[in-house]
Formats: C-alpha cells, structure tokens, sequence
C-alpha cells in the first residue's frame, strides 16, 4: 500500500474489502476483530476511499 501511495500520491489510492467472501477457503474466526484492526490501521494512511463491499449472503450463514 506505501508503494502505491509513493506512486500516485496521498488521496489517490482507495481499497475494497470483501469481509464475507471466503475465497479460496480464506476464513477468520473473528472476522469483525480481524477488520476492525485492518481499517483502523488502514485509516492511518491518506487514502482516497475505503469500499467495504456488501455480503452477498447473511453473515449468519458465514462459514468459520
């Protein structure tokens, strides 16, 4: 993320997160703690948008 920034400037590098897709098996005990940390390190940098993309199914049916 720093090379990007380095590269197009402060407010010109945005990131989307997808906290409900479990690609490639990739999963999380605790997802909510896991993001939590991730966008609160994230809103340090001077980003020009964070996109947290909508879960495509209800998060009671997330596989742990």
């Amino acid at each position: 993320m720093h090379e990007l920034l380095r590269a197009w400037g402060p407010g010109r590098v945005g990131i989307k997160l997808s906290p409900s897709i479990a690609y490639n098996g990739m999963t999380d005990s605790d997802v909510r703690a896991l993001y939590t940390h991730l966008i609160a390190a994230l809103d340090r940098l001077p980003l020009a948008y964070l996109n947290l993309m909508q879960p495509m199914f209800p998060l009671d049916d997330f596989p742990t």
